[in-house]
């Protein structure tokens, strides 16, 4: 009978836990957060997630642990069939080992030389592997079968939310990709085609003009100087909407290109380059772009100020961006972010990159500070 109860409660916290976890969109939040309240629900010593690699789907990476300093670096991937891990995102069955150290696929990874007993199965939307929950003990024969079943379970549901916030953050970037094609068609359309207008009505006006009134000719001359500079800013706006020149001369000219054209429309930026600019893959190329564009956006609607910097810093195994002013900034924490941040995350999570956003109302202003791994170390480990 207390078999029983004890098997009752487990699963009435497994459901509790299923649907606090199904109610997170944000996958920033969503990963980190369901590692903790499965540590501390369970009292497992650790508890990661494992995602594909978003850039190599034949490797593992590990996307949030509880205790979060136990996190593995992002450099680091797990191969598909190689360790622990690894073995259960290929072969997509559970994996439960209460001796490490007596188990020949097992290799010890950086902060692991205290795990003893580790249970891995696998996040699986359908038939389809996502990644792999694994929780590990620094006690032997810490777990037992009786385990495998309710974090199948949990796993289960963890996956179905996995893949709920990825289709929510796939929708905001649909809808954001239909707003600047929209965006772009307008000031296109309308806008230009306004000023063009306005120009001829400048010309007509100017012919008009008696020829003894040059001082005001001068001043439509310098309206018209305006109007020019004007309407070459807002076809550099459009094009950065899709910009051509990511795609036919790579990141740091189009970023050139970009602050170039917030300077016209009011707002000074800086861009600091360090390190050897290099080509990077496609994918990272367009995150690190989107993700400044927004940030840059967020700074001329929101910052209240003029200037703004651009840093972005290449190493061999790293890209790290940087986006920062000193304006009015906002107390971080205390309202639910809005479809800009959600947005430059889902950017960062598509290329597994870290996004970091601090901000304060002192004075210090807003930063956002994207880290993004270019080359990374294969961990055999499981």
């Amino acid at each position: 009978m207390q078999a029983d109860s004890s098997e009752a409660q487990r699963l009435r916290v497994v459901l509790t836990l299923g649907q606090r976890i199904a109610s997170l969109l944000d996958i920033e939040v969503l990963l980190p957060e369901a590692c903790r309240l499965i540590a501390e629900a369970f009292g497992y010593d650790l508890v990661g997630i494992n995602l594909l690699d978003p850039l190599d789907s034949t490797r593992l990476y590990q996307a949030a642990a509880f205790p979060f300093e136990r996190r593995l670096p992002r450099t680091f991937r797990v191969p598909m069939g190689r360790g622990l891990t690894g073995h259960v995102a290929r072969s997509g069955r559970p994996s439960l080992v209460n001796d490490v150290r007596a188990d020949p696929r097992y290799i010890v990874g950086p902060g692991r030389e205290q795990t003893r007993a580790e249970l891995d199965v696998p996040l699986k939307v359908g038939r389809r592997t996502i990644g792999v929950l694994n929780v590990e003990s620094e006690r032997a024969h810490a777990f037992g079968a009786a385990d495998v079943p309710y974090l199948q379970g949990l796993a289960g549901q963890l996956a179905q939310a996995i893949d709920n916030a990825r289709l929510a953050a796939d929708s905001r970037q649909l809808a954001a990709a239909e707003e600047r094609a929209r965006l772009a068609r307008d000031l296109h359309d309308e806008t230009v085609q306004a000023l063009v207008a306005l120009g001829r009505q400048l010309d007509l006006l100017a012919l008009d003009l008696p020829p003894d009134a040059a001082q005001a000719a001068a001043r439509v001359e310098r309206i018209q100087r305006q109007l020019e500079n004007t309407l070459d800013g807002v076809r550099r706006l459009s094009q950065n909407q899709r910009p051509a020149a990511l795609e036919d001369l790579g990141l740091v000219p189009a970023l050139r290109a970009h602050a170039d054209a917030w300077r016209d429309l009011g707002l000074d930026v800086t861009l600091h380059l360090g390190g050897e600019p290099q080509r990077v893959p496609a994918p990272i190329e367009y995150a690190v772009y989107r993700v400044t564009q927004e940030a840059l956006s967020n700074v001329a609607r929101h910052a209240g100020v003029r200037t703004a910097s651009v840093e972005l810093n290449f190493a061999r195994d790293a890209l790290t961006l940087c986006v920062a002013d000193r304006g009015h900034g906002f107390a971080t924490g205390r309202t639910s972010p809005g479809q800009g941040l959600l947005g430059m995350r889902d950017r960062a999570r598509e290329i597994g990159a870290e996004l970091e956003l601090s901000s304060a109302t002192d004075g210090s202003g807003t930063r956002v500070r994207m880290w993004v791994p270019l080359q990374v170390t294969i961990l055999d480990g499981g």
